[in-house]
């Protein structure tokens, strides 16, 4: 029925192609700010939570045992 050489078929997807990353340019140009809204979202997230609770200690973690003497040579 039809005879499609390699040459069309290439052009035709070029084309395709071409036409599909326009198309998904346009969108993003098109919608930039929404898009751009949703990642600051993080930060309203951030700022609606209440912070946690600092907690102290009240003494310091032992980190000398008294009694052993360590001697080097």
């Amino acid at each position: 029925m039809f005879d499609i050489s390699v040459l069309d078929y290439i052009l035709s997807l070029t084309v395709t192609y071409l036409v599909g990353v326009g198309t998904g340019l346009t969108i993003c140009c098109k919608y930039k700010d929404k898009f751009m809204s949703r990642t600051s979202s993080k930060d309203d997230l951030s700022q609606m939570n209440p912070t946690p609770p600092v907690i102290e200690a009240s003494a310091p973690p032992v980190s000398h045992v008294p009694g052993i003497k360590v001697t080097y040579e």
